[in-house]
């Protein structure tokens, strides 16, 4: 017959399992439109080897960039961890936020003439001229 402890040890082991397979997913959490620059992330917990498909996170980015008029992003410099919940079972943080930085690349026409429409139509009487 199992005591307490076991059954408890065995549902703690079950449960970290179950953590560490679960692939974790991208989300958009922030960037500067006037930068051009998305930034995604993901949370991965104490007992987690695994990390999403880096071309997913790259795609997310893109799409945001595409609604800012440009054509695709890029990943520029390296990940970012931020401990986001402490403490962990075994460790000093439960889980993890990674964070990329996106370039957003190849502005469309369309913005370099809404810029120009802008800056033409400024309502101060001067015009200025793009280079």
């Amino acid at each position: 017959m199992l005591n307490i402890k076991t059954i408890c040890l065995i549902t703690a082991v079950l449960l970290s399992q179950t953590a560490c397979n679960t692939i974790p997913t991208w989300a958009a959490i922030g960037g500067s439109r006037a930068d051009g620059t998305v930034k995604i992330a993901y949370e991965q917990s104490e007992f987690s080897n695994q990390s999403p498909m880096m071309d997913d996170g790259r795609i997310l980015a893109a799409r945001r960039c595409e609604k800012w008029g440009y054509s695709d992003a890029e990943a520029f410099g390296g990940a970012t961890r931020t401990c986001i919940r402490s403490p962990g079972v075994l460790t000093n943080c439960a889980v993890y936020q990674i964070v990329f930085e996106f370039q957003c690349i190849n502005p469309s026409d369309n913005i370099n003439n809404n810029i120009n429409i802008n800056i033409n139509n400024n309502n101060y009487g001067t015009e200025i001229y793009p280079q």
